[in-house]
């Protein structure tokens, strides 16, 4: 019998990995980092998804839920971290900061 949606849900892992190849979100990877989203890290979470689905053993599903929450927590802050803009065309502004509407 396939585990839980409180251990492995796959739709939320599928959502992300839809929202990941529609056009507008590679369009914004073209402007933003001058290359297309391969969409690799949700392409590996929806599989370890499935395959934790798949075990009867929770904890055997949570051991396998826990590889793809490290593959998605490395682009977690990649706008801010690796964006090759940032400073040259924009400054990331906070909501007290002066000029925020």
């Amino acid at each position: 019998m396939p585990v839980d949606n409180s251990v492995a849900n796959c739709v939320k892992q599928f959502d992300l990995l839809y929202a990941c190849v529609t056009p507008p979100h590679q369009f914004s990877s073209l402007y933003l980092y001058g290359s297309y989203d391969d969409c690799s890290a949700q392409r590996t979470n929806f599989k370890l998804c499935l395959k934790a689905k798949s075990k009867s053993d929770v904890e055997e599903a949570r051991k396998i839920v826990r590889q793809y929450v490290e593959v998605e927590g490395d682009k977690d802050n990649r706008l801010d971290e690796n964006s090759t803009t940032k400073g040259v065309i924009w400054d990331f502004k906070g909501p007290k900061e002066k000029g925020w509407t």
